[in-house]
């Protein structure tokens, strides 16, 4: 295999910022899909767990 062989790329029709773009056009997509129905996602619960609170554990 010759040196030139390795300098070219494998795929040169593509490159990164098409698989990015689509992502990005989707997340897009979504959030005005959201906005527009005025739904309202909550966040997570947060819990604290503490070590007395372990059954068997003063």
């Amino acid at each position: 295999m010759t040196k030139r062989a390795f300098d070219r790329a494998t795929d040169q029709r593509f490159s990164v910022g098409l698989p990015v773009g689509i992502i990005v056009f989707c997340m897009l997509g979504i959030s005005a899909y959201l906005v527009v129905l005025g739904v309202e996602i909550p966040p997570p619960a947060t819990k604290v767990y503490l070590a007395s609170d372990v059954n068997g554990n003063p």
